[in-house]
């Protein structure tokens, strides 16, 4: 048996946001409402994302537990990547009761209280919904750390359906006529059109596809059903469909502190977390059962986009807010301590600088210049001048392992253990001919069911991508693998991931370091290759214990996290070396060396801790160059 929340505003949401409607409207005199913006809504469920106390009070759907067992119409949170981005829904968002004449909402809901056929009027509202997963790669110490409170009542004990929904107290026949109406979600012409019929007593159903028939429905024959029910359950781990209302942005008198939630501009690869009600009722999957409206086809696109709340449970956003990949491990306890000391000592920083690097060493084989590059390459983040996604890419830095004729997959794995134990997100793929060749790795359209699937290049921000080359042997690549090899170019090149919409490309803007692993130099332009100089007998270790990684962790958030400037002698430094190396071999110093040495530059400097170039810290990456130049014959 799981608690439930005594809070009201967690156990019954909708019933305030009702109440806070309905109090406005009379106020206001019953007028016509004019905007689907709900005034104190959005700073009464505020704290529940803000707040960490209340924030606690909230289950959580990432939990399986809970998204199988939290009640209908609960306060919920979520925490997930931005997969695809459906078409915008268009529902009946307030009516005007026939019984009262007074004017209700449907916002944030799946179901009018009433038959809107017999509304006296409706106003017609829109939604955007997000198809989100868990984000992928991320690294099990910071799943494992998520706090997970269950919620639950009497009714989640109740024998489950076959579908997986806990069974109704009654059937959905003995609830009479006036039971909820799903609202309509198509578009605002259709919705005028139904609600005005007069007589109208069946229920519109989500999409406009499904309403209780006794004639049933008519299905398209084919295969493409069957790829709209089985799209959502192949994307990854705890889909969610994520319903946006007024871009969820809050009012325009909020306090700095609020201005970091809100969800305006959000794209796709971008991590959310989201605080709102939750839509799990079973007559959401009329749809799955057969069940539209008379005469109505129900398509692949709609059968993807209306799965069983057991599968994709629905909720409808009311706060939420970007989750930085660094900015959230910042606020946890166990970092923001040790980020506090890191902050007050310089000595610190060193201290933990010389520990991670130790740390990086026992997984390359105890090569201490290597380690050195894969803790500035595990700091890399990039940006875009002026913010457009066609604008150059600045900061951006992929690093090439050369291991030699020995490096093994055991010696991968070693690295790849290593990294996830510091990193919130981490990503492997193998490359091999077989895999390049077998299926694209870019995202594409799939106009069957109007969904995005496949491609596992598709990462949220800051998740490290590792590319286990030591398995590519000599072959030849067939179309598809060609243009695979072209995806990964140009994540490396220009960090951007094509999606593939049949009849046009549409590049992605992402900040996915690269890490290339390989017996020898990588066909892929990596900004610097560095070949691993194992030393005898070097074995690889077990981690250290959890208070320790918790050090070394902060360290990286700390560096990471550290604003960054040039000051005008050390600019001037730049420039004398860089003109003295142009006229030495102008063939190969040009703007991208000049780039690169800018972006180690500043990875350097904030590996020290620094948050301004230093002439020393400029002459210490000399030194690192010249010693990697001789020996691996990079470029740059």
């Amino acid at each position: 048996m799981v608690a439930v929340s005594s809070d009201p505003r967690v156990a019954q949401p909708s019933a305030f946001v009702r109440a806070e409607f309905e109090r406005q409207q009379r106020e206001q005199g019953n007028p016509r409402p004019s905007s689907s913006v709900i005034p104190g809504v959005w700073e009464g469920f505020l704290p529940y994302l803000s707040d960490p106390s209340l924030r606690a009070l909230v289950p959580s759907l990432n939990d399986p537990d809970v998204a199988l067992l939290a009640p209908n119409g609960t306060l919920v949170r979520y925490t997930g990547m931005v997969r695809d981005m459906l078409n915008p829904e268009y529902f009946a968002g307030a009516y005007q009761s026939a019984q009262t004449g007074e004017w209700r909402t449907t916002k944030y809901e799946d179901f009018a209280d009433e038959d809107l056929g017999a509304a006296r009027d409706t106003v017609v509202w829109e939604r955007k919904p997000l198809f989100c997963v868990s984000v992928a790669g991320e690294s099990d110490w910071v799943r494992g750390r998520q706090t997970r409170p269950r919620l639950g009542d009497p009714a989640s004990d109740a024998p489950a359906a076959p579908g997986g929904e806990p069974s109704r107290k009654r059937p959905a026949d003995e609830e009479g006529p006036q039971a909820a109406a799903m609202m309509d979600c198509d578009d605002p012409q259709t919705v005028k059109r139904r609600t005005e019929a007069e007589g109208q007593s069946k229920p519109p159903c989500c999409s406009g596809s499904a309403t209780n028939s006794a004639a049933g429905c008519c299905l398209s024959p084919g295969g493409d059903l069957d790829a709209g029910a089985l799209v959502n359950q192949s994307q990854g781990d705890s889909p969610c469909l994520v319903k946006l209302y007024d871009a969820v942005g809050g009012s325009a008198g909020q306090s700095q502190s609020q201005e970091r939630f809100g969800l305006e501009g959000i794209k796709l690869n971008d991590v959310i977390e989201v605080v709102g009600v939750l839509g799990s009722d079973p007559r959401l999957a009329l749809f799955q059962s057969g069940q539209a409206g008379e005469g109505e086809e129900v398509t692949a696109e709609d059968l993807a986009n209306n799965p069983p709340a057991s599968q994709v449970p629905r909720l409808h956003v009311i706060c939420g807010r970007r989750v930085g990949c660094y900015g959230e491990l910042a606020e946890r306890a166990s970092i923001a301590a040790n980020l506090e000391a890191l902050r007050a000592s310089r000595e610190r920083v060193e201290a933990s600088r010389a520990k991670t690097l130790d740390y990086l060493s026992r997984s390359v084989g105890g090569d201490r210049l290597a380690a050195e590059y894969l803790l500035l390459h595990l700091l890399a983040h990039c940006r875009r001048d002026g913010g457009s996604p066609s604008a150059a890419v600045v900061g951006k830095h992929s690093l090439n392992l050369v291991g030699g004729r020995d490096f093994s997959a055991l010696d991968c794995e070693a690295i790849l253990r290593v990294v996830g134990s510091l990193v919130p997100r981490i990503r492997s793929l193998p490359v091999s001919l077989r895999g390049l060749n077998a299926g694209p790795l870019w995202p594409r359209k799939d106009y069957r069911v109007s969904r995005l699937v496949g491609g596992p290049l598709l990462l949220a921000d800051q998740t490290h991508l590792f590319l286990d080359e030591t398995q590519l042997g000599e072959g030849q690549l067939g179309q598809c693998g060609v243009q695979n090899f072209q995806a990964l170019k140009g994540l490396v090149e220009n960090q951007q991931v094509e999606v593939d919409f049949q009849f046009y490309r549409l590049p992605v803007p992402c900040d996915v370091p690269v890490t290339v692993l390989s017996r020898t130099k990588s066909l892929l332009p990596c900004d610097t290759c560095v070949h691993v100089a194992r030393m005898q007998g070097q074995q690889h270790t077990e981690l250290p214990s959890e208070t320790e990684l918790d050090e070394l962790r902060s360290y990286i958030v700390h560096c990471w996290m550290l604003d960054y400037s040039i000051p005008d002698t050390v600019s001037e430094v730049l420039q004398q070396d860089f003109v003295l190396q142009r006229q030495k071999d102008p063939s190969t110093v040009g703007a991208e060396h000049l780039h690169r040495t800018l972006t180690l530059a500043r990875l350097l400097s904030a590996s020290r801790g620094e948050t301004s170039l230093s002439v020393e810290t400029y002459r210490a990456l000399g030194e690192l160059e010249e010693k990697r130049r001789p020996e691996h014959n990079a470029p740059g």
